[in-house]
């Protein structure tokens, strides 16, 4: 058994959060709330028979066989949710970035938030809407959260349904670290005035 290259720093180890999908959803999991929540969020790949405008290959191997989160909000309403949510911990300042793939002519809006776990309260944090991708084509996102003081929180990844079928939205590599993030990734992607003064404090 041989070592090498260890680096020791001070105070308390980042928490940091990792999701490929491969083994299942980790620390993330279905929210069941019918008042918010209308369809679920499924493990897939590119043989899947789901995929109708989803990606063919995932972002981790780059093969039909690796797997991705995969939206399929098909037969539904336009509006209709299905939210993703990770374990709470406690945090100051987080960072967020995940690869995702949003093709098809009925993409609804893809949506980043943290949710407060002893108020309840919501932050969202970044969101695209419409086709982004091309068919094969996954994009990074990345955002920072930061916070006055410690507060115990919870991602949560968010698809709301656009006006057809035709608008499977996937996920893949989900990556969180305690620590803040100011670079925006897509520089086009919206983020709400109260996730801004949230991020600034």
């Amino acid at each position: 058994m041989a070592y090498d290259d260890f680096i020791i720093r001070e105070g308390p180890c980042p928490g940091r959060t990792s999701v490929d999908f491969e083994h299942g959803l980790n620390n993330w999991f279905n929210i069941k709330d019918d008042d918010k929540d209308q369809f679920d969020w499924l493990i897939s790949s590119g043989e899947s028979p789901y995929v109708m405008t989803g990606p063919t290959i995932d972002h981790t191997k780059g093969t039909t066989e690796g797997k991705y989160g995969l939206c399929d909000m098909s037969g539904g309403l336009e509006g209709d949710k299905a939210i993703l949510q990770a374990s709470a911990f406690a945090m100051e300042e987080n960072c967020i970035t995940f690869w995702y793939h949003m093709y098809g002519e009925h993409i609804g809006e893809l949506r980043v938030l943290m949710i407060d776990s002893s108020t309840g309260e919501e932050f969202l944090l970044w969101s695209l809407e419409g086709q982004q991708n091309e068919r094969d084509e996954w994009k990074e996102a990345r955002v920072g959260f930061r916070r006055a003081e410690e507060t115990k929180l919870a991602h949560v990844i968010e698809v709301v349904r656009g006006a057809g079928d035709d608008g499977y939205i996937a996920i893949d590599d989900i990556l969180t670290a305690r620590r803040y993030c100011a670079e925006v990734i897509p520089p086009e992607a919206s983020i709400s005035d109260k996730s801004k003064s949230s991020s600034s404090e």
